[in-house]
């Protein structure tokens, strides 16, 4: 294993390593359990599976993997390391799908949740980690669809737009849309134009549009920061020792993040 996936699995998870068998062997056990009520997502999940386990290079089978919307997806978002960790590991292989630019993300939020994001607009130095994947897209108005569609319940009373800007060229924002001639479209729905972040990028809240009614869109805007001259690994150390701090520790919510305060020493790269 690489100091990354060791470090991964030292810090994130409780249970024993998660080599290539492992992770097979977690995917699978996640596959087991899962009552499909489709046979035809069960049959693509399963070949995608096997694909990655006779080629642990096959990264790309693994990305399609999550982008299924099946209870196989939900399960990876509630326990992402079966996936997050080859997928850092075989990052550098990726590269030509590292992204730079602006997508977006519709979903549902109580008032607590937007307190959340308000809090981090306004301590100087807070920032945002996600911990899970979250599925973006480079088209505005696929977003604000999945913001209205969703159907509200009596809890979750707002809609609201995430805007997630990349100033830089990202290695945790991975492109799934067809990228070149020999790089296809990775993502079950390639209408959808998807972006997918990955779990401990970083952002910084810069503004919140409120809502004009219970009918409208709030619309906040984040963007990536990059701790400067450091690798992936040196990110992950730096996300574990601030998280430890519990400098402020928030509940987990839909967008799965908890704020955190820079080093003295960080600026953004430029």
């Amino acid at each position: 294993q690489s100091r990354l996936a060791r470090f991964c699995v030292n810090h994130f998870h409780s249970d024993e390593p998660l080599d290539h068998h492992a992770i097979i062997k977690r995917l699978n056990d996640l596959l087991k359990h899962i009552n499909m009520d489709n046979s035809d997502d069960y049959i693509k999940i399963n070949d995608l599976i096997k694909e990655y386990e006779e080629n642990d290079n096959s990264i790309e089978q693994l990305l399609h993997l999550y982008t299924l919307e099946t209870k196989f997806y939900r399960m990876l978002k509630r326990d992402c390391l079966p996936l997050a960790i080859p997928l850092f590991i075989q990052l550098p292989k990726l590269k030509e799908r590292y992204f730079r630019g602006r997508v977006y993300r519709g979903m549902h939020m109580i008032y607590e949740e937007l307190l959340i994001y308000q809090r981090a607009m306004k301590i100087p130095g807070t920032v945002l980690q996600t911990r899970s994947f979250s599925s973006t897209s480079m088209n505005r108005s696929i977003a604000e669809e999945f913001a209205y569609l969703q159907e509200k319940t009596n809890k979750k009373k707002f809609c609201v737009l995430l805007v997630f800007d990349f100033p830089n060229i990202c290695d945790q924002a991975i492109n799934l849309t067809r990228v070149s001639i020999d790089k296809p479209c990775l993502s079950e729905y390639e209408d959808e134009q998807e972006v997918l972040i990955l779990p401990w990028t970083l952002f910084e809240v810069k503004l919140i549009q409120e809502a004009a009614d219970e009918d409208d869109l709030c619309t906040i805007y984040l963007t990536n920061i990059m701790i400067p001259n450091k690798n992936l690994m040196s990110t992950f150390a730096w996300s574990w020792t601030e998280f430890k701090k519990k400098l402020i520790q928030e509940k987990r919510f839909q967008f799965d993040c908890a704020f955190q305060k820079y080093k003295i020493s960080m600026t953004r790269s430029e």
